[in-house]
């Protein structure tokens, strides 16, 4: 069993027992509600007498908390292994930008311009099962099958590069899909 930093006598409240434990420190608390919660002590500001916690259950997530309002029940010095979480670098932020921004245009190209609310649900609805794009007001479905204004069957074309079997596939996904929306 590890040794517990216990309350003495100059030492009985949260904030002067939280000042003397060190990161890492396992904190057994209740809560001005009496939620009990055991975790590793991340971070403790004496000016404001609040404490950060890393709690594992059932996932890790972080709280912080007023010493105030909370009741000790213990704390257990941390030990050799703990560590702060890593900054990530330079490289790894970049990177993340670089993947949001994409995922970001590629989002804003899902967005029909100058067209109406029924035609952006029909192009949503058919990119869940094949590729589309916006060409102007068009979409195109697998890079070569057009569905121009008003969106109905015989506003399906075919580029040379699409086979018949395509192009009826895709006349049939639009049919089932505008009776889904109630377009008809």
């Amino acid at each position: 069993m590890e040794p517990s930093i216990a309350p003495s006598a100059d030492a009985s409240t949260p904030d002067a027992r939280l000042a003397k434990a060190t990161p890492g420190s396992t904190v057994v608390l209740f809560t001005s509600v009496g939620e009990r919660l055991t975790g590793k002590l991340f971070v403790y500001d004496s000016s404001t007498k609040s404490l950060g916690l890393e709690v594992q259950h059932p996932s890790s997530y972080y709280t912080i908390l007023n010493a105030s309002h909370i009741t000790l029940e213990s704390i257990t010095p941390a030990d050799a292994k703990f560590s702060y979480p890593t900054t990530p670098s330079q490289q790894q932020i970049e990177q993340r930008e670089k993947r949001a921004v994409a995922e970001r245009q590629a989002q804003a190209r899902r967005i029909g311009k100058n067209v109406s609310s029924d035609a952006q649900r029909l192009f949503d609805a058919l990119s869940k099962t094949v590729p589309c794009e916006w060409e102007e007001q068009a979409i195109i479905v697998m890079s070569t099958v057009r569905i121009a204004p008003p969106y109905t069957n015989v506003a399906v074309v075919s580029g040379s590069k699409a086979p018949p079997a395509q192009l009826e596939r895709v006349r049939k996904m639009l049919m089932g899909e505008r009776q889904r929306l109630h377009l008809t």
